[in-house]
């Protein structure tokens, strides 16, 4: 049942938009200034995807395309940013939630959650107490 959900209402490409506070994410993320620079100059493209019993989530840039994988609710190794993590997909409330925890303890756990609001993809984005959202439109 959730699968479904997540298809239908994740289900295929979106553009960003707009995007509020991503460097201020990225830096405490802990990336340094000339990486945060540069991608808080791209707009990425996301594509959406159920495969089975696993979500896909593809991020597209021109310079780099980063994919993260896994069954909801059971934890799958990710490399985000230059970090090693244990990731973990969950639906509740029509929201679809990554929680990323990082193997370097030093480093800080990251919530992604991504939900339909007024037909645009609102990607809100938390590590410690930086909130980050994205903003993407679906792609024709």
């Amino acid at each position: 049942m959730a699968l479904q959900e997540i298809h239908e209402k994740f289900g295929g490409s979106w553009k960003m938009a707009r995007s509020e506070k991503f460097e201020e994410y990225l830096e405490a993320m802990g990336v340094g200034i000339i990486k945060r620079t540069v991608a808080s100059k791209l707009s990425p493209v996301l594509e959406i995807s159920v495969e089975g019993d696993v979500v896909k989530v593809i991020t597209k840039t021109t310079i780099k395309t980063l994919p993260v994988e896994g069954k909801l609710g059971e934890e799958f190794d990710t490399e985000t940013l230059g970090r090693h993590e244990k990731t973990v997909y969950k639906f509740e409330d029509g929201k679809l939630i990554a929680t990323s925890v990082p193997i370097d303890s030093k480093q800080k756990v990251s919530v992604i959650e991504r939900d339909i609001v007024d037909g645009e993809l609102v990607q809100t984005m938390t590590v410690g107490d930086v909130v980050c959202k994205r903003y993407f439109c679906r792609n024709q």
